[in-house]
């Protein structure tokens, strides 16, 4: 990926592969979607030698490991992502993500917030509910792909004519899984996923303290106004934006949220000479309290 390196480093293991922007003095930690790698956030990274974007790519994403199916899991991408954090960055950091990404971004706002200067989250995928009726489109790709049907069907299928009628972008991306390989992983990942949800409630939203940008866009029904809405509500020290929709102007949508990205950076992030974080107690799997 130009202008990015991967990172090597023992303490990461080999299962992951993670991205580093090669200029930039502070680091931010934006992390992808569902079925996304590295280049879905960097693509609205802004461009500023003021902050370096590092970025995870999930088990079964990009060029990481394709694991059992129990490491397919919300659970499983957030513990992971929290290693990542705490062995690249000795102090609080900017912390978001997109659709996916926001949940692991979140999750760590609730669970270690000492490791968080503030936050991102765009374009929500879930608020606190398991299984959320948005992300059923996913479920359902995820069976007509283990039925053998290809992308034919889905655009005559029912849920095909719904979809693109409402978001030629949401259209686009179920389209693009029918030639994710391998067939039989994405299947999983789409699957495990969609179906799970934050461990997070409502009340553990309320005491997070970090301040947060909130971005939704019209057109979207796999992130929902709705969620981004509700976060917003939620979180104390939120605040919430609205970029152009994908489906009406994809390249307004990038110029956008990159503007939001830096406009809400420079108001919320301070030079390498803050205060160092108090070092987190050891990980153990699941969602750490």
């Amino acid at each position: 990926m130009e202008g990015y390196t991967v990172i090597a480093d023992k303490r990461l293991g080999s299962d992951l592969t993670v991205f580093q922007e090669d200029e930039g003095e502070t680091l931010v930690a934006f992390q992808h979607g569902l079925c996304g790698d590295a280049k879905q956030p960097a693509e609205v990274f802004p461009k500023s030698n003021k902050y370096r974007h590092i970025v995870m790519e999930c088990r079964g994403h990009g060029n990481s490991i394709r694991g059992e199916s129990e490491c397919y899991s919300l659970s499983r991408f957030a513990l992971d992502f929290s290693t990542i954090v705490q062995t690249c960055s000795d102090k609080p950091i900017p912390i978001g993500g997109i659709s996916m990404g926001a949940v692991l971004a979140l999750n760590l706002a609730v669970t270690k917030p000492s490791l968080v200067s503030c936050l991102i989250l765009v374009r929500p995928a879930w608020f606190t509910s398991h299984s959320p009726e948005n992300l059923k489109p996913f479920c359902e790709v995820a069976k007509m792909i283990s039925r053998g049907e290809n992308v034919d069907s889905f655009y005559q299928s029912v849920l095909g004519k719904k979809i693109g009628s409402v978001s030629p972008d949401n259209l686009a991306t179920l389209s693009q899984l029918f030639a994710r390989h391998p067939l039989e992983d994405t299947v999983r990942l789409l699957s495990r996923i969609s179906s799970d949800g934050p461990a997070y409630s409502v009340a553990d939203l309320e005491n997070v303290s970090a301040p947060t940008l909130v971005v939704t866009t019209e057109h979207d029904p796999i992130h929902p106004a709705s969620h981004a809405v509700s976060l917003a509500h939620t979180l104390p020290n939120a605040q919430l934006a609205e970029v152009t929709s994908k489906s009406k102007d994809r390249e307004a949508y990038i110029n956008e949220l990159r503007a939001l990205i830096y406009s809400f950076l420079e108001s919320h992030t301070k030079t390498d000479h803050e205060t160092q974080r108090e070092p987190e107690p050891a990980d153990e799997p699941g969602w750490q309290r």
